[in-house]
C-alpha cells in the first residue's frame, strides 16, 4: 500500500524556520485540529484516513453529498475537521500532474466554482509566512505545514517516511 507524504518535523525560530519565512518556493497552511484524509469523489464517495482505513458515511453529515461536485478530480487531500460540524479543508490533488503550484491553482479554481453550493467544503488557506506560527496558535490551530511549491507529491511506501519538501511546526504538546 502507498501513503501520502507525510511532512518531516520543524520547529520555530530557528535557521530552517527563517529560511522557509525567505524562500519564495515555500507557503505556508495552517494545520487544522483534525484528520488527514483522502476522498475519492464519485458518486458513492469514499473518505479513507492517511493510514488507509474507511471512514463512516454516517459520521459525515452532508459531506458525503457535497463532495459528489469533487467527481473529476480523481482523488483529493483533505484536513477532516469533524466539530461542530464536518466539514473538508482540501490542500492537494495527488494524483494531478504537475508541481504543487499547478495543482494547488486547479484546487483552488475547483473549489471557487461549488463555493456556494458546499459550504462545508473549502480550500485551505495560506497564512503570512512571518507570523505564520504565531498565527496559527492564535487561531486555535496545532501548528503550520510548509510546502515547497516546486515539489511533486510523491506517495510513500511507509506511513513512517517523512518528506522534506513539507515540514510540519507544531505545538510541542500536540506531538
Amino acid at each position: 500500500m502507498n501513503y501520502p507524504p507525510k511532512p518531516m518535523r520543524g520547529w520555530p525560530n530557528t535557521a530552517l524556520h527563517e529560511q522557509l519565512i525567505n524562500d519564495p518556493d515555500w507557503i505556508c497552511e495552517p494545520k487544522k485540529n483534525g484528520h488527514r484524509t483522502y476522498i475519492f469523489p464519485t458518486k458513492n464517495p469514499l473518505f479513507l484516513s492517511r493510514r488507509g482505513s474507511k471512514l463512516s458515511l454516517s459520521e459525515l453529515g452532508d459531506l458525503p453529498k457535497e463532495v459528489k461536485a469533487l467527481i473529476g478530480l480523481k482523488v483529493v487531500d483533505a484536513e477532516l475537521v469533524m466539530h461542530p460540524v464536518p466539514f473538508l479543508w482540501l490542500f492537494d490533488l495527488p494524483q494531478a500532474r504537475g508541481r504543487l503550484r499547478e495543482r494547488r491553482s486547479r484546487l483552488s479554481d475547483w473549489c471557487a466554482k461549488i463555493s456556494e453550493r458546499c459550504p462545508n467544503l473549502k480550500m485551505m488557506p495560506l497564512l503570512p509566512k512571518r507570523t505564520a506560527y504565531q498565527d496559527a496558535l492564535l487561531a486555535g490551530e496545532e501548528g503550520v505545514v510548509w510546502k515547497k511549491l516546486s515539489s511533486l507529491y510523491v506517495m510513500q511506501m511507509s506511513p513512517e517516511n517523512e518528506i522534506s519538501d513539507w515540514i510540519k511546526f507544531k505545538k510541542p504538546d500536540t506531538w
